[in-house]
């Protein structure tokens, strides 16, 4: 899945990341100047791109360029493992699976990250399936969704004005019938 195809695209794979640049001299060419030795440890399936260029990858991953990191990563333009790391992604016991990020890149929340799949606590604190971050890592509290999406959540986008497109295999939010989206 390519992301921000008009001002760069990354995509990533098992244990590779490619940054694909479209500056208009030489669209598609490899960015020399993306180093990312290492790679990561298991599946990326979504990547969002932050107003300040931060790279936001969610998947099934618990190492990134050497750097623990439980399904979400955020990484700077110059390649390296940024501090932000929210802790675990839990389903039960098990390790959760993370589907899709969206960051905001205007208003209130600018900078703050939106992550959806299939867990059922972020970091020991109860979140059902969907949560946002601030900018730091950490859970946004303020982000009241009551008991959350009630199943996978495999997509999500933010629109201009703020609000929040969800959708996934959930047929509630909250306990209110919303099936699908």
């Amino acid at each position: 899945r390519l992301t921000n195809a008009a001002g760069g695209a990354s995509l990533g794979l098992n244990v590779m990341t490619i940054r694909i640049a479209d500056d208009e001299r030489i669209a598609g060419r490899l960015d020399s100047s993306f180093v990312v030795s290492g790679g990561v440890d298991g599946t990326i399936n979504s990547i969002a791109v932050s107003t300040n260029l931060d790279i936001v990858i969610g998947g099934n991953f618990t190492n990134v360029l050497g750097q623990v990191r439980g399904g979400l990563a955020v990484i700077s333009p110059n390649g390296l493992v940024s501090p932000v790391d929210p802790g675990a992604f839990l389903s039960g016991t098990n390790g959760g699976r993370i589907r899709t990020v969206a960051v905001y890149t205007n208003g209130l929340n600018a900078g703050k990250i939106l992550v959806g799949g299939l867990f059922d606590s972020v970091n020991g604190d109860p979140w059902t399936n969907l949560v946002r971050l601030n900018s730091d890592g950490t859970q946004d509290t303020a982000f009241n969704i009551g008991t959350g999406p009630n199943s996978l959540v495999r997509d999500l986008q933010i629109e201009p004005s703020g609000k929040v497109l969800v959708g996934g295999e959930f047929t509630e939010i909250d306990r209110t019938n919303r099936n699908f989206i």
